[in-house]
């Protein structure tokens, strides 16, 4: 059967191989003149800076989905292992997160027990995990009998309505133990008061499974990606956004594009933003979700981006460091309470720490990442700000001049995300995981008013990361199959 993806995303990228991988003729068109969609890639002056994902994680999902082709990640990028993986900057301490047992040593120096709270803490959390795995990120979700009941007694034990950090604090005592443990949420759309606390197996994901990096950037693995596609056949149209869905008698029939091409299909994927697809490409009879109900949805925080080249190197520095030395609590109140505040919590990103490939030699490649609340744009004078109270505490933490170093430097912010992946709200990760927009509660893979659309992404299941994007191209596949059997 034809079929059109709309977006090289992972996603995009991952449903696209699956599917032709299945016999399917697929076409993937992309707006932008680059595949990955968040994962893009700055190259200038010498630097090569990752503009999204920057912690390659739960690598177990990406060995399974390779899998599928008889193939290895590594038969097509090099990931390492980070040691440690990263820092934590707080306003009382400082720290380094290992594996497990490093880690057990770290948390015990802070709190009396805490080594063995831990262990319980990421049992606990592989434990999820592997429920998680059997019972949800691979579940098609088109029925609700698909979901097993023999999952209810675990899942009820696991107490999903709790929040994640009610889970934390009923563990630790320590404010910078738990704050490590929290910052997590903050990629799942949320702060640590509105995530469940199902996803506390984010803990045994960092730690026991680790932080990894692939070399050379991101990017590679985009090149991967897309480099798998190409092998099974996929076609790659760029510079192409998309207009309209095309539909007829209650089926898809194929997509026009910004220029008045159109491109005929039998089946529609979009890995596009999905309230974009919804509201923009479909005719208003075709569409599942109301304006409402989208005003009423919860997205993730945006984010400030600030890309920095140093003409030097920064001793002491780690690939991945977390800065929470201001005050917590107004931060994430901030984020709820749609406002900028100019002392933020923030994440640096130093890969040429680990790789001298993607900086000029003795130099440094910076990448800082400040959640911002969705739907609100930060003033020219609110990013100035930031920025000068981000490098006053990265000085103060190495101890050295950074202002008169800088030889590169780039901003972006939600405009970024509005203009170039046409964002809701310009969000940085998609639907937040609060309980009432988890699993069933997400927005749909399948579409309920038009044969042949589906959605693959950070909206719909199993979430936001792109470990359970590719995992949500494997739930694309099992539904065409369902649906239109095998192409083979």
């Amino acid at each position: 059967m034809k079929v059109v993806v709309i977006g090289a995303g992972f996603g995009g990228l991952a449903t696209a191989s699956l599917l032709a991988h299945e016999g399917h003729q697929v076409t993937i068109v992309e707006k932008n003149n680059y595949l990955g969609g968040r994962a893009k890639v700055i190259k200038q002056d010498g630097f090569t800076f990752d503009m999204g994902p920057s912690w390659y994680m739960m690598p177990d999902l990406f060995e399974r989905y390779f899998a599928w082709f008889d193939q290895k990640p590594s038969d097509y990028y090099k990931i390492i292992r980070l040691k440690p993986s990263y820092e934590v900057v707080d306003q009382n301490d400082q720290i380094k997160i290992y594996d497990r047992q490093t880690t057990k040593n770290v948390f015990q120096k802070l709190e009396n027990g805490a080594g063995e709270k831990l262990d319980k803490y990421l049992n606990e959390g592989r434990s999820k995990y592997d429920f998680a795995k059997k019972y949800y990120l691979f579940n098609n979700y088109s029925k609700i009998t698909k979901i097993s009941f023999s999952s209810f007694p675990a899942l009820v034990k696991y107490n999903p309505l709790s929040s994640y950090d009610r889970k934390v604090n009923s563990y630790f005592k320590n404010e910078t133990i738990r704050k490590t443990l929290k910052f997590m949420t903050v990629f799942l759309g949320g702060s640590p008061k509105s995530i469940s606390s199902l996803y506390s197996l984010l803990g045994y994901a960092d730690i026991d499974l680790g932080i990894w990096y692939p070399i050379g950037g991101f990017g590679q693995v985009v090149a991967g990606f897309e480099k798998l596609a190409k092998e099974n056949g996929v076609k790659i149209v760029k510079n192409q956004p998309v207009r309209h869905i095309t539909t007829k008698d209650g089926r898809v029939t194929g997509i026009v594009t910004q220029a008045g091409k159109l491109i005929e299909a039998d089946i529609i994927v979009s890995n596009a933003d999905y309230q974009h697809t919804e509201q923009n490409l479909l005719n208003k009879t075709d569409r599942m979700y109301s304006r409402d109900y989208w005003q009423k949805l919860q997205t993730s925080p945006s984010s400030i981006l600030y890309f920095i080249g140093l003409n030097k190197k920064v001793k002491g520095m780690l690939h991945h460091t977390l800065f929470f030395d201001s005050d917590w609590d107004e931060h994430f109140a901030s984020i709820d309470k749609k406002s900028i505040i100019t002392n933020p919590l923030f994440y640096v990103s130093a890969p040429s720490v680990s790789d001298e490939s993607i900086a000029p030699k003795g130099m440094e490649n910076i990448f800082v990442l400040v959640p911002v609340p969705s739907g609100v744009r930060p003033t020219k004078k609110e990013k100035q700000l930031i920025f000068a109270n981000i490098i006053r505490r990265m000085e103060k933490k190495y101890n050295t001049n950074l202002n008169n170093s800088i030889t590169f430097y780039r901003e972006e912010d939600s405009k970024y995300f509005e203009e170039e992946f046409n964002s809701y709200r310009g969000s940085s990760f998609g639907a937040s995981h609060t309980t009432r927009q988890s699993s069933l509660l997400r927005p749909r893979l399948k579409s309920k008013k038009i044969k042949g659309l589906y959605y693959v992404g950070q909206y719909t299941n199993p979430g936001t990361g792109v470990p359970l994007v590719i995992s949500s191209a494997e739930l694309i596949n099992d539904y065409i199959k369902e649906d239109y059997g095998s192409a083979n």
